[in-house]
């Protein structure tokens, strides 16, 4: 159970968003219309943003939060986002990226990743995100596609095929297939292997799984 902030200018997306969490076991913190009221609400666990607000957008209060120092999770929700704002944030440590056409279970596990420390974002969005950082165009890593990719750096980050299918919207068993894939596309023979020569070149930072 966590303790959210949520900010919406659309009363009925704000009911509903509040609706969700609380039939999740969510407590929400505070609620508000702009991203000024987010900032100025009390204590929370997390903040759940809409991307675009008057009064300060989601991306404006993520930039306040970590211009001051304060480190908690924010979770954007947005109906597309460009791909600038895409790398702001991810260098902002967002710690989430939901499309408002995204199921209620999608955001609820969303939240659950964030909680454990790890970071989410629909599967469409990763994809964007992935094609967005370019690391790792050139050299062996450049003969995997965007998927392929993505699935690299959460095997980097120490997810386990369960936790890489849940957010990417695969099978376990189609994670599998696809790293067996990886690994003979990069000459490799195990995880292992594959881990220590995309370590070299990505900069993706290591979370425990």
């Amino acid at each position: 159970m966590a303790s959210i902030i949520i900010a919406d200018d659309h009363p009925i997306m704000l009911s509903g968003i509040e609706s969700v969490l609380t039939g999740a076991g969510h407590v929400i913190a505070a609620r508000a219309g702009t991203g000024e009221g987010a900032l100025a609400a009390g204590e929370g666990d997390l903040f759940l943003l809409d991307l675009r607000m008057p009064g300060g957008s989601g991306l404006d209060v993520l930039r306040a939060l970590r211009k001051r120092g304060d480190r908690r999770p924010v979770i954007l929700l947005t109906s597309a986002i460009d791909t600038p704002s895409l790398r702001e944030a991810l260098a902002l440590d967002v710690s989430g990226l939901v499309l408002k056409g995204s199921t209620p279970a999608q955001l609820v596990l969303c939240i659950e990743q964030v909680l454990r420390g790890q970071r989410w974002m629909d599967p469409t969005l990763f994809d964007q995100a992935m094609a967005a950082s370019d690391p790792a165009n050139h050299g062996p890593l450049g003969r995997l596609s965007q998927r392929e990719l993505a699935i690299v750096r959460l095997v980097v980050e120490g997810m386990r095929n369960r936790d890489i299918g849940q957010r990417l919207g695969m099978t376990e068993g189609n994670v599998k297939v696809t790293l067996h894939r990886v690994y003979e596309r990069l000459g490799v023979s195990n995880r292992v292997e594959m881990a220590m020569l995309a370590r070299d070149l990505l900069d993706v930072p290591r979370i425990a799984a």
